[in-house]
């Protein structure tokens, strides 16, 4: 499996106007559901809402990659979007670490595709 497989050119924003760290992976989402990745996108929403820790990996002040296995995504899907200005993340209260950065991946895969996930994941 190459990246280049899965990342397509209608799947990659550019600029990602979005300011919020949550705003820009949901932006990325829709561009997913909209070539066919995900069929029900709304029953995402309340996971990206969370927040959750585990679902995004922060690569120093150059990336985000949010990551989700759901039963909404219908096939491995990878969105990118680059911001013209660093989107912070908005970490907890009382959290001193002020992590932003100008790339965001979402990574969309069914729970069935995980080996293709872990992959696609480790490549990134």
């Amino acid at each position: 499996m190459r990246l280049t497989e899965l990342l397509r050119a209608d799947r990659v924003v550019i600029p990602l106007e979005q300011h919020t760290l949550p705003e820009a992976v949901w932006s990325l989402v829709e561009r997913l559901a909209a070539t066919g990745v995900v069929d029900d996108s709304e029953s995402l929403r309340s996971r990206i809402a969370e927040g959750r820790g585990e679902d995004l990996a922060v690569h120093g002040d150059r990336a985000f990659i949010a990551h989700y296995r759901t039963e909404t995504a219908q096939q491995l899907g990878i969105a990118v979007g680059i911001a013209p200005e660093p989107i912070a993340r908005g970490a907890a209260d009382g959290d001193a670490r002020d992590q932003s950065a100008r790339i965001v991946v979402v990574l969309l895969a069914p729970p069935r595709m995980a080996g293709r996930y872990l992959q696609a994941l480790g490549a990134f």
